[in-house]
């Protein structure tokens, strides 16, 4: 089995052994009472179910380092969510504002909760929380399709309110998209499907390279509401080469 995927951060910068850049992740390191979503209607699979699965339950990564330093060192992995997680899960789970471009309500209760672990995030092939030092502080998930749709997959996450702004989710998604097509060799497409209004969430597929594709007007129903989704992709032969340009 493979080690869970990292990122090492020292207070505000990030280390990389393969790829340049920077985070800004002063403060992001202070515990989150509140979590908001940022991409994807529903952290729910709403694409037809694939026996497709993850030939391991932990993948692995490894960054370059950045413009600032600090002292501290921190860890980002991702790794397979589980029932022990429920109290980090109700931090969003119950919050209104990561509800807000979900199709769920939020939870009332840690029973309803634990039965949404059980039912959606365990059965589910790739699902993985985004965790500080062990501890998860966000989501992020790839929905396969079947049939003649398997070429592609979706990809969804959510993170605490108080880690937005610091490039945490957009590192997580590069470290998706190394790890992806490496396991479903089949994959040809990742694509996001984002609400019109949710603009922080555009940015975090536009910076690893998805290319916006344009507009599904009126394509989701959320709420009651019909929304216009953007589209964004990478294709897997744009990222043979990803991290020598990165």
């Amino acid at each position: 089995m493979a080690a869970a995927a990292t990122l090492t951060l020292f207070s505000s910068f990030w280390i990389d052994d393969s790829l340049a850049g920077t985070i800004n992740f002063s403060a992001a390191i202070k515990a989150c009472p509140g979590w908001s979503l940022v991409c994807s209607p529903s952290l729910s699979p709403r694409l037809p179910e694939s026996p497709f699965t993850s030939p391991d339950d932990q993948t692995t990564e490894s960054l370059r380092p950045g413009r600032e330093g600090g002292d501290e060192v921190f860890t980002i992995t991702l790794r397979k969510m589980g029932l022990s997680d429920i109290d980090d899960f109700m931090v969003w789970g119950t919050d209104k504002k990561v509800a807000r471009f979900c199709t769920w309500e939020p939870y009332g209760s840690k029973e309803e909760g634990l039965n949404h672990i059980k039912e959606k995030i365990l059965p589910h092939p790739w699902f993985r929380a985004i965790c500080l030092d062990g501890r998860p502080i966000g989501v992020i998930l790839v929905n396969p399709t079947s049939g003649n749709d398997r070429c592609r997959a979706e990809i969804g996450y959510a993170l605490g309110s108080k880690y937005r702004g610091k490039g945490i989710v957009t590192r997580a998604v590069k470290m998706v998209v190394n790890t992806i097509f490496k396991e479903w060799t089949h994959l040809e497409r990742l694509e996001g499907l984002v609400d019109v209004d949710n603009l922080g969430s555009h940015r975090v597929l536009e910076k690893p390279g998805f290319q916006r594709e344009g507009v599904l007007r009126k394509h989701y129903i959320v709420k009651g509401r019909t929304i216009d989704e953007v589209v964004f992709s990478i294709l897997s032969t744009e990222c043979e080469n990803w991290y020598a340009f990165r």
